[in-house]
């Protein structure tokens, strides 16, 4: 339909705009499919310090410091790297959120070998070798009671702006379908 219709046709600007309601709707199907843990995923062996490397747009810029510190001989992630990417993609875009005026924006990476008795409030998750990935920002942080409900589908603190509520959400269903889990401090 695209092609035989002029750009400037009404029926155009019609298709665009459903065509974009589609791309939305299959957006939303995927981070509820993420926070339910159900979404398809192609895990392989992921060297995160080469992932970080290739993705654009981090550091950014402007009143933002970005420090990356990744520990010398890191284990590799067994993980989807396209929703890995996503993942930090999302965490750095909620800090740099919560430091409208600049900041620091730290991203660490260490290995870590956890037992049952530091797992036991993680319930489903083995003891054994993980890899820390941990996004700290210079934000004024979060309530209690956002705390509380920070990983709930479509609570967001930041409606105003457009914001879905679904990005931590969805990181949480990423991290736990891939056998991590997550914790969240203010």
């Amino acid at each position: 339909l695209r092609r035989d219709l002029p750009p400037d046709h009404a029926a155009q600007r019609r298709l665009e705009s459903a065509a974009s309601g589609v791309d939305m709707g299959a957006r939303l199907a995927s981070q509820l499919l993420a926070f339910a843990s159900r979404q398809p995923l192609q895990p392989r062996w992921v060297d995160f310090g080469e992932l970080m490397g290739r993705l654009d747009g981090l550091s950014g810029g402007g009143a933002f410091t970005f420090r990356l510190d990744i520990q010398q001989g890191l284990w590799p992630l067994f993980a989807d790297a396209r929703h890995l990417q996503g993942m930090i993609s999302r965490l750095v875009a909620n800090a740099r959120a919560a430091m409208a005026g600049g900041g620091t924006l730290n991203l660490q990476a260490r290995n870590c070998t956890l037992d049952d008795a530091q797992l036991a409030g993680q319930p489903g998750v083995k003891a054994g070798r993980y890899v820390e990935i941990c996004v700290i920002d210079d934000g004024a942080g979060m309530s209690p009671e956002v705390l509380e409900h920070a990983f709930e589908p479509f609570f967001t603190t930041r409606r105003s702006v457009g914001a879905s509520g679904l990005g931590l959400s969805e990181v949480y269903g990423f991290v736990r379908q891939s056998g991590g889990f997550v914790v969240l401090e203010s």
